[in-house]
């Protein structure tokens, strides 16, 4: 009679973890632990991406109400919404695929991981080649509004917020409102050689900014001056 034996293979694995009950608890342990780290790591990352996204949404909306800053080719607001995005939707699925331990999930935000990470290195290479040009974008659009000012209401409009709300004058000099005609030394007008009222740190004193640059006189050595004017620049490099 001949009888037919069967071997079976045990995974050296699950064959330690029946024959020690200590090991099965220290992998259980294990895989709770590095699943939790996962999700927490993936919640912070999930919450800088909603703050992104608000930061961005915000700068984008504050930057409409001003036409003068719009010409941009590389919109910063838009850059950082659009990082914040791709942040919440990526750890989204580490949270999701790391409580749930669904594979599909996990795969997914390892390649979106990866993706990030060319994209952050391709990113940082692009900002460093392009960093001088959105200086130049932005001292040329400075100098534009400027020269327009009092031309147009949406100029002044756009340069008066600026210089209030950065407490600035000129774009890299206050000198720079000499190419403004309204304030240029050799126009007919009171305001000649002067700065417009939002330089001003005094409010109630709408002709403080009048001949503040008449024969070369500098707002820095001129005590009033001083005590009345913006000296910090719009633009600073």
């Amino acid at each position: 009679m001949t009888m037919n034996v069967q071997h079976v293979l045990i995974p050296s694995s699950d064959f330690e973890t029946r024959r020690n009950p200590t090991f099965s608890r220290l992998i259980f342990r294990c895989s709770f632990w590095s699943k939790y780290c996962v999700f927490v790591i993936n919640f912070f990352v999930w919450v800088g991406g909603v703050c992104l996204m608000s930061a961005g949404a915000w700068a984008q909306l504050e930057k409409s109400r001003y036409d003068t800053f719009n010409s941009f080719t590389n919109d910063p607001a838009l850059i950082l919404l659009l990082i914040g995005v791709i942040m919440f939707i990526m750890s989204a699925f580490g949270c999701v695929g790391s409580l749930r331990e669904n594979i599909c999930l996990l795969k997914t935000f390892c390649l979106m991981t990866a993706a990030v990470f060319v994209g952050e290195l391709t990113a940082g290479s692009f900002t460093i080649s392009l960093s001088n040009r959105l200086e130049e974008e932005l001292v040329e659009d400075l100098y534009n509004a400027i020269q327009l000012y009092g031309a147009e209401k949406k100029f002044t409009d756009d340069i008066d917020y600026v210089q209030k709300r950065f407490e600035c004058c000129g774009a890299k000099s206050y000198d720079d409102w000499q190419l403004n005609k309204l304030y240029n030394c050799s126009a007919n007008f009171p305001s000649r050689c002067g700065v417009p009222t939002s330089c001003c740190k005094l409010d109630n004193s709408p002709t403080c900014g009048y001949q503040t640059r008449i024969n070369g006189v500098s707002i820095k050595n001129r005590k009033k001056s001083r005590d009345s004017f913006k000296i910090a620049l719009c633009y600073k490099q």
